[in-house]
């Protein structure tokens, strides 16, 4: 029982945090960061349009390493998770285990597609 318990509040936890509707401002998508960024320095820092030509290398590398950061990050605490279940799996009867073995697989299909569409 304390295992389904578990595996449930994992599985709770990662689809509301994919799938759980953001605030009127919310997350903003990271393929959307470049232009809102570039947006805000020219209204905010008053940037011309010359400086943010001069400066787009800089910043656009800068977030491409953060995307990666971020990607790699999502993907690290996804086979953490991974893990434990595999752990757990290994404890469950052999209908449970094949069931769990799906799961698996259709959970972590679930948050690959999630980072990919998140995380270009």
């Amino acid at each position: 029982m304390a295992l389904f318990v578990v595996g449930a509040l994992c599985g709770s936890v990662l689809t509301y945090s994919f799938t759980a509707p953001r605030g009127a401002k919310g997350r903003k998508s990271a393929q959307n960061w470049a232009p809102g960024l570039f947006r805000q320095l020219e209204t905010e820092v008053k940037l011309t349009p010359e400086q943010v030509a001069s400066f787009r290398p800089e910043i656009e590398e800068a977030i491409r390493k953060v995307k990666d950061t971020r990607r790699q990050a999502l993907i690290q605490s996804d086979l953490e998770i991974d893990a434990v279940l595999a752990r757990i799996g290994n404890q469950l009867e052999p209908d449970q285990k094949l069931r769990m073995e799906q799961f698996r697989a259709k959970r972590r299909a679930r948050v690959l597609r999630w980072i990919a569409r998140h995380l270009q």
